[in-house]
């Protein structure tokens, strides 16, 4: 993941918010246990979110070491971890694991999963978050090392492959679909060290503008059948 994204990344940031509002409703059917792991934290932000609403602790894990060390305090502990190396004592040490906007970075998913999976017990939850729609892939998912964008056929059946149960999948962001289709056409004018700082934080005004967008889809289309985001929940399944 470029770097400099995160830099820009916040709980206060529009996107930030809505995507925890989607994931606080996915959530409010399951239980989440009382171990719980993010896998690519990075600088901590949902995390934060997570542990605000959860009140207990959710432990991160990241390759990038810096942005781990820009990570506020919280009630959780950080590590620098690859979770391919698969620790012993990690292994089934956690019963719910988030992976949130991470695994379109991926070269391939589903072994990465399995690697997931490995750190999640039987019956564990996997909560997952990545862009969609293919079309809407850009320079700007380039720069950020983003390898695709997903629907929920290909989400669906990485998930099988790599041994879990899809519970619940929910696109959202419908109504910022034409933001990102204008995004898309800036990004072909755009210097590549202005990319994501011109493509992930708006202007005040356009700012606004998202928040708007924003409010009108969680009152009026809480679940559209489209959008540029794609949340999920699965189990890992039960080993015989």
């Amino acid at each position: 993941m470029a770097g400099e994204w995160f830099e820009h990344s916040s709980p206060d940031h529009f996107w930030f918010q809505w995507r925890f509002e989607v994931l606080r409703a996915l959530l409010s059917s399951h239980d989440l246990g009382g171990h719980l792991l993010e896998i690519g934290c990075g600088n901590g932000t949902a995390r934060q979110q997570l542990e605000s609403f959860l009140n207990q602790p959710v432990h991160g894990c990241d390759l990038d070491e810096r942005a781990l060390q820009s990570a506020p305090p919280g009630q959780g502990d950080l590590f620098v971890y690859d979770i391919h190396d698969r620790r012993a004592q990690w292994q089934s040490a956690f019963d719910t694991i988030f992976l949130l906007d991470t695994l379109e970075h991926i070269d391939n998913p589903v072994e990465f999963l399995r690697s997931v999976s490995f750190h999640l017990r039987d019956g564990g939850l996997l909560v997952l978050n990545v862009p969609s729609l293919q079309w809407l892939f850009s320079r700007y998912d380039e720069v950020a090392g983003h390898v695709k964008r997903y629907n929920k056929t290909i989400l669906r059946d990485e998930l099988m492959q790599a041994g879990y149960e899809v519970c619940q999948t929910q696109y959202w962001g419908l109504t910022t679909i034409p933001v990102l289709a204008v995004r898309k056409l800036m990004m072909k004018f755009t210097d590549s060290q202005r990319v994501i700082a011109r493509g992930f934080q708006p202007s005040p005004i356009s700012d606004r503008i998202l928040r708007a967008l924003m409010w009108l889809e969680r009152r009026l289309m809480p679940r559209p059948i489209i959008g540029c985001s794609l949340a999920a929940v699965a189990r890992k399944s039960v080993q015989d």
